[in-house]
């Protein structure tokens, strides 16, 4: 919780990164370097992706943070701020990866978003609301895994709950803040 109070007290105090047109076309630059754009997408939630599209997602998240531009200075806040959402992301995939090993197939995968998400616009949410949407969705998630019989030998870590919240309450906020700058994300 103090990583969230310590990235997001900086945008409330001092209001956001400059947007100009240009630094809008650069982001949009980035996202056009994406393969898959309705996989992409799926970045919304860190339990959306199919573990079937784990790695073509981590190499769709290398190609867009690749292509932001690193040294336009009238840009730099920016997509500075929009590249470590995608680090961000990839980091908390790349961990849901390691941990469950792709053990949940596919079809079951699918029936667990459809229980455990949570359909809202986050740009709505307060932050109190983002950390209780949070909160329900991983704790289904994590529950309803437990139930998947192909994931028996898999050793879950004793932080995957916790991890899977930091991750959730970190990525909502931050696109939040995202989709009130105006920046031009897929997700």
């Amino acid at each position: 919780m103090l990583f969230c109070f310590l990235f997001l007290f900086p945008l409330v105090a001092f209001g956001y990164p400059p947007l100009t047109p240009e630094c809008f076309d650069e982001i949009e630059k980035s996202n056009k370097c994406v393969k898959n754009r309705t996989l992409f997408s799926k970045l919304d939630s860190i339990f959306h992706p199919n573990p079937s599209e784990y790695m073509a997602l981590l190499e769709d998240i290398y190609r867009a943070a690749k292509c932001l531009p690193l040294l336009k200075f009238n840009c730099l806040q920016s997509t500075d701020f929009y590249s470590k959402n995608l680090i961000g992301k990839q980091t908390g995939l790349t961990y849901l990866m390691k941990s469950t090993r792709g053990c949940i197939p596919s079809e079951k995968h699918d029936k667990i978003w459809e229980k455990c998400s949570d359909k809202q616009d986050v740009a709505k949410q307060s932050l109190q609301e983002i950390k209780d949407s949070c909160q329900k969705s991983t704790a289904c998630f994590v529950d309803l895994s437990k139930n998947v019989s192909e994931c028996n030998n898999v050793i879950i870590p004793f932080l995957f709950s916790d991890r899977l919240l930091y991750r959730c309450i970190v990525d909502k906020s931050s696109d939040s803040s995202l989709k009130r700058m105006g920046l031009p994300i897929l997700f």
